[in-house]
């Protein structure tokens, strides 16, 4: 996969693995979305769909020249459907139409926005805000992490008791040790100024191939329905909209910052960021379950599907006054 990258730049790899690092840690050990009989041939089909995506992630928002946050959210929105009917379908599709919201259009699609905004975080210089809103971010989702992962398990009926927590510090460790590896070794490689993430033609055509035979691969075992495959298909499109429609042949974009990268000074972000996660993660899972408001399992799933139901409304919202305001400026209105 790494091969069909564009013109094989060593950066543009690095950034693929670095990307799908982060996002497995956010929907695998964040989310932890992990059913008991998950089987070896699984995992290795998301060790491939997950460089896979995060290509096609990072082209879009390069061809498209991604600017700002709705834009994101949108990108963010197409990972976790594309996360949620290849990679894991087991976890997001047991309830239907409900965990579309929930857990497709809401837990993937947040944890794939805060996941690409901490990539875009590491790779340019660290200023004082960037540093606090990060730490105010990994302390407060390692919170939702500590409790959503501890007893999320529970929630299958082949499970009854909540997760180890050794075995979620375990996770943590590791997969932040691989981060920073990568992330090490993307501080060595040279880039251009304003150099692209986009994929070659065939590259691209390499990447949908995958895409699509994991989808007939989920289908034919009857993990991925019909009308989950076209309703959030749907939704793929009308990101892909908004994606298209954001697009400028000028000005600044999101990943301007990836020939920026500062060097070992991102080593503190990352650090940091995972002490606070740890921090969070332990208070977290010390917390008691209760009845609704009181019970922390009921506030993250309000705060998924919140986002969830809202994400798509308030970016057609957003675009669409943007661009009443625009007629008006130019007095067709």
């Amino acid at each position: 996969m790494i091969r069909i990258l564009n013109n094989a730049l060593s950066f543009h790899r690095l950034a693929v693995v670095l990307l799908a690092l982060l996002l497995a840690f956010g929907s695998e050990v964040l989310l932890w979305p992990h059913a008991p009989d998950k089987t070896a041939a699984e995992w290795l089909l998301a060790a491939l769909l997950y460089p896979a995506i995060a290509a096609l992630l990072l082209h879009l928002a390069s061809r498209n020249r991604m600017r700002d946050l709705f834009g994101l959210m949108a990108l963010a929105g197409i990972y976790g459907i594309l996360n949620s009917l290849l990679i894991n379908p087991t976890s997001t599709l047991v309830d239907v139409p409900r965990t579309w919201f929930t857990r497709v259009l809401g837990a993937h699609s947040f944890i794939g926005l805060l996941m690409m905004g901490l990539f875009l975080a590491l790779l340019p210089f660290i200023s004082r805000r960037r540093v606090i809103f990060t730490a105010l971010i990994a302390f407060w989702g390692g919170i939702c992490w500590g409790t959503w992962a501890k007893w999320s398990p529970t929630f299958t009926a082949s499970v009854s008791e909540p997760t180890p927590l050794a075995l979620m510090l375990g996770a943590v460790m590791i997969n932040m040790l691989a981060i920073g590896a990568v992330g090490w070794l993307l501080v060595k490689q040279d880039r251009e100024q304003g150099q692209l993430l986009t994929l070659s033609r065939r590259g691209l055509a390499w990447v949908i191939l995958v895409l699509v035979i994991a989808l007939i691969i989920r289908i034919s075992a009857g993990s991925v329905d019909v009308l989950s495959t076209v309703t959030l298909g749907t939704f793929i499109m009308i990101s892909l909209g908004v994606l298209y429609y954001q697009e400028r042949a000028k000005g600044s974009t999101l990943l301007d910052t990836a020939s920026q990268f500062s060097g070992t000074r991102w080593i503190v972000l990352l650090a940091l960021s995972t002490g606070l996660l740890l921090v969070g993660g332990l208070i977290g899972y010390g917390l008691e379950r209760g009845d609704a408001a009181s019970d922390p399992v009921f506030v993250v799933t309000t705060l998924f599907t919140g986002y969830g139901i809202a994400w798509l409304p308030a970016v057609a919202g957003v675009l669409g006054a943007r661009a009443l305001i625009r007629q008006a400026r130019i007095g067709r209105l």
